[in-house]
């Protein structure tokens, strides 16, 4: 028996095979939001990972788990059903939310507070079977709170307003080939500005030494867990979390988080492979 794991987020898709014997394979695609992906995407990503395991291991997978961001509503679910089950037709596909992965992968069978941070950001409290309680989630334009958008949203508010240090500011133009008016360019007249601000935390990662830029990416966090404290109604909160930008700001995540009394239990970067060794719990 083959089984496949996926993991998709709107930056990265990655996938897991693991056959009888437990040997494992992985390997990424490019990301998939089945809230802005199109169908016609999709469609391409899906078949470019069935060419890409072939058609001999593809006949032999009998079971595929699909977490995936934009997948809480039933909807969207049934949309990715119906593209993937038509290239393995023998496999049983199951669709679930991202967030279901990733208390899977960070609670297994037990209860606890699950955030996402990775290029957006999302928060709930899961009983150890299911999601009970799924704060608010409003997306990259009004929310997502301590994602990479967000924090990209944070550092071009300091340096369009001026208040970056000199020589933050010119190491920023330096790195992208922009100035004010490009910018302003980018982010009010390119067709997805969303995507190009995702690559800021990129920059901020390398100059984190900085003061400033610790400042920054701590804010950024902050607002997160100020937002789950007002709806969640309680300032004590202990965080499981997974995504790329909790992973590698581990340290601003922990510092926001002390600050406002709650505590970090674990951070995982991807969780596709603790999904996968957490299975038996939830199977």
């Amino acid at each position: 028996m083959m089984r496949v794991f996926i993991d998709s987020g709107a930056t990265k898709t990655e996938f897991l095979l693991v056959d009888s014997q437990g040997d494992t394979t992985q390997f990424q695609l490019e990301g998939i939001n089945a809230n802005y992906t199109s169908k016609k995407q999709i469609e391409r990503i899906m078949k470019q990972f069935a060419a890409t395991i072939g058609g001999e291991k593809g006949e032999a997978i009998e079971q595929i788990l699909y977490y995936g961001a934009g997948c809480m509503p039933l909807h969207n679910q049934e949309k990715i059903k119906e593209i993937i089950q038509p290239l393995f037709p023998t496999a049983s596909v199951a669709v679930h939310s991202d967030l279901l992965g990733a208390c899977h992968a960070t609670c297994g069978d037990q209860p606890g507070y699950v955030a996402i941070l990775g290029t957006g950001s999302a928060a709930c409290y899961y009983d150890g079977e299911q999601i009970t309680n799924l704060a608010p989630s409003l997306g990259y334009l009004l929310g997502d709170e301590g994602g990479g958008i967000y924090l990209g949203k944070l550092f071009l508010q300091y340096y369009l307003k001026g208040v970056l240090s000199d020589s933050l500011k010119q190491c920023f133009e330096s790195e992208f080939e922009v100035d004010r008016a490009r910018v302003l360019h980018l982010l009010y007249r390119d067709i997805e500005p969303e995507k190009w601000m995702a690559t800021i935390p990129l920059f901020l990662k390398k100059e984190i030494a900085d003061p400033e830029v610790q400042q920054i990416v701590t804010l950024n966090f902050t607002h997160f867990f100020e937002e789950q404290q007002r709806y969640f109604k309680t300032e004590s909160i202990a965080w499981h979390v997974v995504g790329s930008l909790g992973f590698h700001f581990q340290e601003q995540l922990k510092q926001a988080a002390q600050n406002l009394n709650m505590q970090i239990v674990l951070v995982i970067a991807q969780p596709v492979h603790q999904i996968m060794l957490n299975f038996a719990h939830y199977e």
